[in-house]
């Protein structure tokens, strides 16, 4: 039996009311260990109270590490119970955005602006391809700014690249039969959603020219300082020389005051970096240990992310130990007892200058590929949640066999599909004119966008 929109979204709302009632008792659940956390915990100090009243100290401590457990015990439930409650909640709202989707239930559907640094054309505001309740609102699952631009660039394009077109299906078609993988990545673009990844300004931030020749030149000079300073106290405590650390401690931090500036400007960079790419750390995990079909069009779309002889996580995940690393000096007692024994600025610094240099030659590559799948992912997403739309056939050299152009059952996508009104159309040769007639309000504009929509989704 073919699966029809109707029947998916009577799915849909099946897993949304099972998702409720699981929300519902984990809550009445959580509200129960709530109490019984609080009644153990003033039955448990009664227990020890009057053990230690009554009894000798070795009973009375192996009472109240007994009475210890039991309650961190109930508690771990407590908390594994709150944590599945969060993920209900997540998956609720997911699997209500994307039934939101199929209907066409606007308010319900998360919104982007991207229409900053758009492209003006004519077609994204005669056909609705942005804005509020626009083609863009229903199929946008990105989480890059780059991505959402270019998935408006690819629904607002006026002239058609049958490469492309027929690469792009290739993609989407791959996709659209790849469930448990899409599901995967579905859940974590619903949490990255809420907060957009700036890769374009992350990008320019990166290329601005920071002062690393200046930084490699006060490196050995730091590493001089510590070093004198160092042997210097040795000397001192071994009463061969006077105090003279005093005075090259006193040199140094005065060195290191006057580089804070420059250090605080690499410190900015990493913190940055680690703060946005974070963000789709997951997903890049996801897409480099997925078993792609080789020789397929997945997975030489992918390979930026699986050719690369350390990871995008792993090198990610180095960001994030750098950023660990400068978080330590945080602390002013911390700072300054890292900065007495090793420059310790100096390296942090010198190791976030060759992360942006290496960050700088593969970051484009890893964003730009990153985009383009997005924009395959969204498109994907819309084929499953529209199981009866159907990907257009384009000849490039029909001769003068007739039809030019033929849809069947064509219909809006942004109307809902309970009260949209499919039509069949045909044009038998090259410059056919049709008049459509009727009253106002019967329709006459709306066909006309529907035609041209489709076409957006078809090139």
């Amino acid at each position: 039996m073919p699966v029809t929109v109707s029947s998916r979204q009577h799915a849909l709302n099946r897993q949304i009311q099972r998702l409720s009632r699981l929300f519902t008792r984990q809550e009445s659940i959580i509200e129960r260990l709530s109490w019984i956390r609080l009644i153990l915990f003033l039955f448990f100090v009664v227990v020890v109270f009057v053990t230690a009243r009554r009894f000798s100290t070795t009973v009375t401590v192996f009472t109240g590490l007994l009475c210890f457990c039991i309650f961190n015990l109930v508690a771990f439930f407590h908390r594994q119970r709150i944590r599945y409650k969060k993920r209900l909640k997540m998956w609720h709202r997911f699997k209500s955005s994307q039934a939101a989707r199929m209907s066409c239930d606007w308010r319900n559907i998360p919104l982007r602006k991207i229409e900053d640094h758009l492209p003006t054309s004519h077609i994204l505001a005669d056909l609705d391809i942005t804005g509020p309740q626009s083609l863009f609102h229903l199929i946008d699952m990105t989480i890059t700014d780059k991505a959402g631009r270019r998935l408006v660039e690819l629904l607002g394009r006026a002239t058609p690249d049958l490469a492309v077109i027929k690469k792009n299906q290739r993609l989407v078609q791959e996709l659209f039969l790849m469930p448990h993988f899409r599901n995967k990545l579905l859940r974590i673009f619903f949490l990255i959603s809420s907060d957009l990844v700036h890769t374009d300004a992350l990008l320019n931030w990166l290329k601005i020219k920071k002062p690393a020749r200046l930084l490699t030149r006060m490196m050995p000079v730091a590493v001089f300082w510590v070093a004198i300073n160092i042997a210097l106290f040795i000397g001192f405590v071994l009463s061969i020389i006077p105090p003279y650390w005093i005075l090259s401690l006193s040199f140094y931090t005065a060195f290191h005051l006057l580089s804070q500036r420059i250090i605080n400007i690499f410190f900015e960079m990493i913190i940055q970096l680690d703060e946005e790419l974070t963000k789709f750390r997951r997903a890049l995990r996801v897409l480099e240990n997925y078993p792609f079909l080789p020789g397929g069009a997945l997975a030489r779309l992918c390979r930026p992310f699986t050719s690369l002889r350390i990871s995008p996580s792993r090198q990610l995940r180095r960001i994030k130990f750098l950023t660990a690393a400068v978080g330590l000096r945080m602390n002013p007692m911390m700072n300054m007892a890292l900065n007495l024994v090793l420059p310790y600025d100096f390296i942090c610094s010198y190791l976030a200058h060759r992360v942006r240099e290496k960050m700088l030659n593969i970051l484009p590559s890893w964003v730009d590929r990153f985009a383009d799948f997005e924009v395959l992912f969204s498109l994907a997403n819309f084929a499953y949640l529209n199981p009866e739309h159907v990907f257009p056939r384009i000849k490039t050299n029909n001769g003068n066999r007739a039809p030019v152009f033929q849809v069947r059952s064509l219909a809006h996508p942004l109307l809902p599909f309970q009260t949209r009104v499919s039509n069949d159309f045909c044009l038998t040769k090259p410059g056919e004119t049709v008049i459509i007639t009727g009253s106002n309000m019967s329709g006459k504009s709306t066909f006309l966008k529907t035609i041209g929509v489709n076409f957006c989704l078809a090139y």
